[in-house]
């Protein structure tokens, strides 16, 4: 069974999970959007002894479900380290980020791993994050700010996940200088890759995520294996303009 929710009526999700259980399901692969949603699901389920995959996006501190997706701290992590290698004369490095931090581990995970690592780097200046931009115009109007107040910009850090929108004010302003550096592919960025206005996304494989979940429940299920290790994490893929016909 499949079962699709409105991501902004998140408990739409809990319904459909109980009518499954109704019905007699067993195995979960679940994907979230609210983890206090998430965690009342998962409780239902222990108290049930249901088998459970979380994909793509993990819950901290709960150990009774695999997980298959990426670290995301250490994604922060390489994404640091690519701009810190792009900068060897240091700058100042602007970092727009979602309102889904305030709920979203993944983002948090990934504004520790960078400013973990970028310390690495003592020339980069991290400007002070810009926390709660979610429309188009306040991710332009927050980047093209800064742009023009910061002259010692160099770099960006894309935590909105909207580096189209960033990379247009850079085209718009004429400052591809400006290294900028995202996460995942989808159509709307492809051609900013190509003529490297973005300068490299961090990407993971989610069908190849989808493909290991489904594997773990049909392991476990038809032939009893049970894997030691909860945690599966997928391999980091950096794309840049050389090999993103590599990935379609």
């Amino acid at each position: 069974l499949i079962s699709e929710f409105d991501v902004e009526n998140p408990r739409e999700q809990l319904f459909h999970v109980e009518e499954m259980l109704k019905q007699g399901v067993t195995s979960f692969i679940l994907a979230y959007s609210h983890e206090e949603v998430i965690r009342e699901i998962l409780e239902k389920l222990r108290a049930k002894d249901c088998l459970v995959v979380l994909l793509s996006r993990d819950v901290e501190k709960w150990e009774d479900s695999y997980y298959v997706g990426v670290d995301y701290y250490r994604s922060g992590r390489l994404a640091a380290e690519l701009l810190g290698k792009m900068l060897p004369d240091g700058g100042k490095v602007f970092v727009p980020v979602t309102p889904e931090y305030q709920t979203n581990l993944d983002v948090v995970s990934r504004i520790r791993g960078f400013q973990d690592k970028i310390g690495q780097f003592p020339k980069v200046e991290v400007l002070p994050v810009a926390y709660g931009l979610m429309e188009e115009k306040d991710i332009y109007e927050a980047t093209e700010g800064c742009i023009r107040s910061e002259k010692e910009l160099k770099g960006i850090y894309d935590l909105t996940y909207r580096p189209d929108v960033i990379g247009r004010v850079l085209n718009d302003l004429g400052r591809k200088d400006i290294r900028l550096v995202g996460f995942d592919l989808f159509d709307e960025i492809r051609g900013y890759v190509q003529d490297s206005t973005i300068d490299a996304v961090i990407y993971q494989d989610l069908n190849q995520q989808a493909y290991l979940a489904v594997k773990i429940l049909f392991d476990e299920m038809c032939y009893g294996k049970c894997k030691e290790e909860k945690k599966r994490y997928s391999k980091l893929e950096v794309i840049m303009q050389e090999n993103i016909q590599d990935f379609k």
